[in-house]
């Protein structure tokens, strides 16, 4: 999981510098048992929410709520060109857009 964990550290950086400052938010990550999960955190108040999850494969998963993911993959941690596919400024793409990869 440690080269997971190290693309999913850069997937962070990438959505910090693109969306992190114009939407006043702070990309932050947890690690769990099966995924890591990618989470929103607004610099106002204290609301936190969950923007993905990642497998253990490097797939980047929708969240169908703040514990479990969906299970059909959105794209891939190591396709550094889906990220802007895949990752918007308030969620991740749904399957009838980019998903079909």
């Amino acid at each position: 999981m440690n080269q997971v964990q190290t693309k999913a550290d850069e997937l962070l950086n990438w959505l910090n510098n693109k969306y992190g400052e114009s939407k006043g938010t702070i990309f932050s990550s947890k690690l769990g048992k099966k995924y890591i999960k990618v989470l929103e955190s607004h610099k106002v108040g204290t609301s936190v929410s969950v923007y993905c999850f990642i497998d253990e494969q490097g797939n980047i998963l929708k969240p169908n709520s703040y514990k479990t993911p969906h299970k059909t993959p959105r794209g891939s941690i190591y396709k550094n060109e889906d990220w802007s596919k895949v990752c918007y400024q308030y969620g991740v793409a749904y399957i009838n857009g980019y998903a079909n990869y």
